[in-house]
């Protein structure tokens, strides 16, 4: 073993004892990268983030719009959260601290993570890059970055991986608990991911057949969420006229396996009639990217059959369903929900964390250049879309509200406008709220 690797493995076995350490160091590193990559997430401040989830804490008293369901059509735990959270700092800088903790949710769940994925991912150097994919999922760069209003979509995402691990430790049973207890009251799609529980349970002995308590939270929480949804809810998101078929397979092409495993693949938004590039080195032609996404699917399944052919079935049943159930999930949500990338954050994980799980079973040459092909896939994959970067920063509107209030009553109310800039995004305080900080 060379020295540089010995020191590593020394480097990461000692890390790995330290739970809160990982989690501070990646928060730090998370800001650092988006100062750096995504500077304009730390200026501006984001539609949901500032319109619904802050505003609403200066209109109603803690802790009231914590179970409020009449603006999205469902609870958003997480996300009244981070509104409360915002509440406490200048509102001078709400950009940052907004970012700040998406940061903070982030990097708990790539510490968490990191402690997980070496149940199934046994190379030191391929766990860190696991930890670092789940931070960096190219297809979030498109609209999950710095901004806490879909932050529910990473939740999911460690839900999923959380439910078909083990709990080795009173550290994993805490955190595994708070992860499965927040994804379902942030995101009612977290009933997907039910049946990871039933894949699990088959491949234990049978005296460990009984649930979890942390499987018991997740399920009551997925429930107390429909419960609302069914007697409460005012919203209106309900499934939509079903999509096309073909569109909803190219989406998953392109915004999962393309997106995940191909550097430099970029965004396609737009219709197909008008179809709009962002941040891509590949040919701007829908068939042509969709047959080169088909490609790497295929790949991607060749190289599954490869190792799982000498591995045991009980280690393969959890990755297996993990994969069904995303695909279902991908599928179902193109065709009857929404297209919008920020729900296809959760399968683009998948598929890297596949990738990975595969790689770490070939030969340590193959491994290596594959693992530095998924490394070149997150270096690329980090840049901010026009949705992101495009539009006022919140300093300079700021600013402007607060001249329009020296001559008007503290009760006036001004809007500040806020990005994206696709809808009319506002944030409206009244003056008195703006002097005051």
């Amino acid at each position: 073993m060379s020295l540089t690797k010995k020191l590593f493995n020394q480097f990461m076995a000692q890390y790995m004892n330290y739970f809160f350490l990982r989690w501070l160091s990646n928060t730090i590193f998370i800001m650092c990268i988006w100062s750096v990559r995504f500077p304009t997430v730390l200026r501006k401040l984001y539609a949901e983030d500032g319109k619904l989830y802050w505003q609403e804490t200066f209109l109603f008293p803690f802790p009231q719009e914590f179970l409020r369901t009449d603006s999205i059509g469902y609870v958003t735990i997480i996300m009244r959260i981070g509104g409360r959270f915002l509440r406490l700092f200048p509102i001078d800088f709400a950009p940052f601290f907004a970012a700040l903790f998406t940061a903070i949710c982030i990097g708990y769940l790539s510490a968490v993570i990191l402690d997980i994925v070496k149940q199934f991912i046994h190379s030191r150097y391929l766990q860190l890059i696991c930890s670092v994919f789940f931070m960096f999922v190219p297809i979030a760069s498109f609209a999950s970055i710095g901004n806490f209003a879909n932050v529910y979509v990473f939740w999911m995402t460690a839900a999923a991986i959380v439910l078909i691990s083990g709990e080795n430790s009173a550290v994993h049973k805490r955190n595994n608990s708070l992860i499965l207890l927040i994804a379902p009251l942030s995101l009612p799609l977290c009933i997907f991911l039910l049946p990871l529980i039933a894949s699990r349970l088959r491949i234990v002995s049978c005296k460990l057949w009984q649930l979890r308590f942390s499987d018991q939270v997740f399920i009551a929480s997925n429930l107390f969420q429909i419960l609302l949804i069914a007697f409460f809810s005012l919203g209106e998101r309900t499934p939509s006229i079903p999509s096309s078929p073909m569109r909803s397979l190219y989406l998953i092409s392109d915004r999962v396996f393309g997106s995940s495993l191909m550097p430099g693949w970029g965004f396609v938004a737009g219709s197909q009639q008008l179809p709009k590039y962002e941040n891509t080195i590949y040919p701007e032609f829908l068939y042509i990217r969709f047959v080169i996404a088909i490609i790497v699917c295929l790949g991607l399944l060749y190289l599954i059959n490869r190792v799982i052919t000498n591995i045991n079935r009980f280690e393969v049943a959890p990755v297996f369903m993990l994969f069904a159930v995303t695909m279902i999930y991908a599928f179902t949500v193109a065709l009857l929900f929404s297209p919008e990338p920020r729900y296809f954050v959760f399968p683009g994980f998948v598929v890297g964390f596949i990738f990975l799980w595969c790689i770490d079973r070939l030969q340590s040459k193959i491994k290596i250049v594959m693992a530095l092909w998924l490394v070149l896939v997150i270096v690329f994959g980090a840049h901010p879309s026009e949705h992101l970067s495009q539009g006022p920063s919140w300093s300079a509107n700021l600013k402007d509200a607060r001249e329009v209030c020296l001559n008007e009553k503290s009760e006036k109310f001004v809007e500040i406008r806020i990005i994206p800039m696709n809808a009319d995004w506002y944030v409206k305080l009244a003056c008195g709220q703006i002097q005051r900080h």
